[in-house]
């Protein structure tokens, strides 16, 4: 299937959990912050950095807190949608996925009454 992982492997992506433990040189986010965030593990091949287990480790710039009133099980449906959109938008026109704009969608809708109203200037 993915001929750079070794077998077997967790190919969990998204990911939503409170923060147990941050590097040195993270600035963004604090131990017991509520994040949600997509592991690279199957990109890396990398088994601390999947997700489908107790401890994940994810990069800084792949995580953001989220609101309290957002529910984990909400709470792993953004990144993914997120994510796709952002790879349907990179390609050509002919390859946009109807699933992508569908996630991204969904996931818009989750944010959406989690989220603050904007601020007006």
């Amino acid at each position: 299937m993915l001929p750079w992982l070794d077998y077997p492997a967790i190919l969990g992506r998204d990911t939503a959990g409170e923060v147990a433990a941050i590097g040195r040189d993270v600035t963004r986010l604090r131990i017991d912050d509520r994040v949600i965030g997509q592991a690279v593990g199957p990109t890396t091949n990398n088994p601390a950095e999947d997700t489908h287990q107790h401890y994940t480790i994810a990069s800084e710039h792949m995580a953001s807190t989220r609101p309290d009133a957002m529910a984990f099980a909400e709470a792993v449906a953004p990144p993914l949608g997120l994510g796709t959109r952002a790879v349907d938008v990179a390609a050509p026109p002919a390859r946009i996925a109807g699933h992508g704009l569908e996630a991204l969608q969904e996931a818009l809708e989750l944010l959406k009454p989690a989220c603050p109203a904007p601020r007006s200037s």
